[in-house]
């Protein structure tokens, strides 16, 4: 058994933040506000980042169990995007969303565009390789309202990941990889519970080509990875003083391709978990201005094999946080305080490329914030 052992105090981070009035035009525009917590001002329980500030059950780097920083089929910001998405990433500095469910583009939304990719390997060991391929990516989004607080939706995409290149331990080594292309269907209801709490459920499914290294070592394309599931948000202002963030999601991943077939591996990838869940609450005392709020994150135990014989077990955390505003002579200030994993509750947790990393241990954040 593997043990690792946390020190006794926690790690504190001291961190000074201004906010340059050249920046506050943009803000207010894009109206994330980085003296209020992302508890406050996520619209649901997928993914919300407030400046460093982030909450939900996916972010940037990980939606349904695909990496969003590589794959072509989400949104941010009711934007579509393919494999710009980091250059789209980086230019967000106010905040940034996942966005599932109906977007504000309108009841249609249809997108279609070619994309041409060149990779070209010219390692000194081996001999130099090249790949040139065109693709078709397309979106399609449905929004039909059933009833007053009641909104259909549904959407369809085909998106395209950043091609890899074989390792070195391949036959093939530093062969380039096709770039993936991966498919994406989703339907699901929201329902607009108040003027400011709503919920959304949806079930999604998704696929795309799996790669790994074949019986004659050669590294490629062995299959497929699906990905099908539900998830449910509820998300809003219970009342003047308290906001409530809470959302889970269920999937079931499956490999499929001759490797699973003929029992060289398991059906389960590797390092994905198929649970989720998030409850977050945040209390304002008005007309004091403090807040407090809480988050507790859990995932599921993960396969750390291909053979599926050995799993990391679930774990969850809990997130303290504290902000107090204040005046510093005429310009506007806050302290906020953060506690992240305030249980210093630790695991091992399994990751797809099959190594193991031991969780972070409780940490103590400390923010002092001039402007608004």
């Amino acid at each position: 058994m593997l043990e690792k052992r946390s020190p006794v105090l926690p790690s504190i981070v001291f961190n000074f933040l201004i906010a340059l009035s050249a920046c506050q035009h943009a803000c207010a525009q894009a109206k994330p506000q980085i003296t209020r917590s992302a508890v406050e001002q996520a619209a649901d329980a997928f993914g919300t980042r407030i400046g460093d500030e982030s909450i939900g059950l996916y972010s940037e780097g990980q939606v349904r169990g695909i990496s969003l920083q590589e794959a072509g089929n989400y949104r941010i910001e009711d934007a579509y995007f393919v494999r710009g998405a980091r250059l789209l990433i980086n230019s967000v500095v106010a905040g940034s969303a996942v966005r599932i469910g109906p977007n504000a583009l309108g009841a249609l939304n249809l997108g279609l565009s070619t994309i041409q990719t060149r990779v070209r390997n010219a390692p000194l060991s081996a001999q130099a390789s090249q790949l040139q391929e065109r693709n078709l990516l397309y979106n399609a989004a449905l929004v039909l309202p059933l009833a007053t607080k009641l909104t259909s939706f549904a959407t369809l995409t085909r998106g395209l990941e950043e091609p890899g290149f074989a390792p070195a331990n391949a036959a093939n080594r530093f062969a380039a990889l096709a770039p993936v292309l991966s498919k994406q269907t989703e339907l699901g209801l929201k329902w607009q519970a108040t003027q400011t709490l709503s919920a959304i459920v949806t079930g999604f499914d998704l696929s795309k080509p799996d790669a790994g290294i074949d019986a004659n070592n050669q590294y490629g394309y062995i299959g497929n990875v699906r990905h099908r599931g539900v998830e449910a948000s509820l998300a809003g202002a219970l009342n003047p003083n308290w906001t409530l963030v809470a959302g889970a999601m269920h999937m079931t991943p499956k490999l499929s391709g001759e490797n699973v077939a003929r029992g060289l591996i398991a059906d389960q990838p590797v390092g994905r978990s198929a649970e989720l869940g998030l409850l977050s609450l945040s209390y304002t005392s008005k007309p004091a201005g403090w807040s407090a709020d809480a988050s507790l994150n859990y995932f599921g135990r993960r396969p750390a094999n291909a053979a599926n014989t050995q799993y990391t077990g679930g774990n969850s955390t809990l997130a303290l946080g504290l902000r107090y505003p204040f005046k510093m002579g005429r310009l506007p200030a806050q302290w906020r305080i953060r506690s992240f994993n305030a249980g210093n509750h630790q695991a091992w947790v399994a990751t797809p490329n099959s190594l193991q990393i031991f969780s972070a241990p409780r940490r103590l954040d400390v923010q002092l914030i001039l402007g608004e």
